[in-house]
């Protein structure tokens, strides 16, 4: 996975893409967010070709909404309103393409995106934070939350393999830990979104 440009927040970065002009914006945001929409299209059955062309569209809609973005947290999550037009535009999709029949249900905006999308929504952002923090890292600090957290093996040996001591182990874990927490809000807090 290659590196991801740096946002403050995606507080900020969504305000930013409202400004169409605003290409660094637009770049962090299409690196972000097209592949977990091109993994789902996928994921639904669909062909390379057809989830490049249904993130266009998710794009486009998005950058049409966007303009009158305001935060608003009885309104829902980030997560939801990208999956409700994600799975909408499959949906169209397969309607032009004759493959689902005109009466498909659309989803609304107080509709819930279905599993599949919550987890690939998931799996990606957490790869995407994890691959923008491991650089602020000493080795061993990030060798100690791996094997820590993400293989669970016993922090008695990775002390013995780090040559530190327990407590280092639970510390670098913690820190890197807090770090992600960070990165993952600042990418997808699932920010209330309302699209008038």
């Amino acid at each position: 996975m290659s590196p991801v440009p740096t946002i403050e927040s995606s507080a900020s970065l969504l305000l930013r893409l409202r400004n169409p002009g605003d290409e660094d914006a637009w770049t962090t945001f299409v690196s972000v967010y097209s592949p977990v929409i091109r993994q789902y299209c996928l994921r639904r059955g669909l062909q390379h070709a057809d989830g490049a062309d249904i993130t266009q569209e998710v794009f486009l809609r998005v950058s049409k909404a966007i303009r009158s973005f305001d935060y608003s947290p009885a309104r829902g999550r980030f997560r939801s309103w990208l999956g409700m037009i994600t799975s909408n535009e499959i949906s169209s999709h397969l309607v032009r393409a004759g493959r689902l029949k005109h009466d498909v249900t659309i989803l609304t905006e107080n509709d819930e995106p279905d599993a599949q999308w919550n987890g690939a929504f998931t799996e990606h952002i957490l790869a995407v934070a994890l691959d923008r923090i491991r650089g602020e890292f000493e080795p061993s600090t990030w060798t100690a939350f791996e094997s820590a957290w993400m293989r669970h093996e016993a922090p008695t040996d990775i002390a013995a393999q780090l040559g530190v001591a327990i407590h280092a182990v639970y510390v670098n874990k913690s820190r890197v830990l807090k770090r992600l927490e960070t990165e993952i809000r600042l990418l997808a807090d699932d920010l209330p979104m309302d699209p008038r």
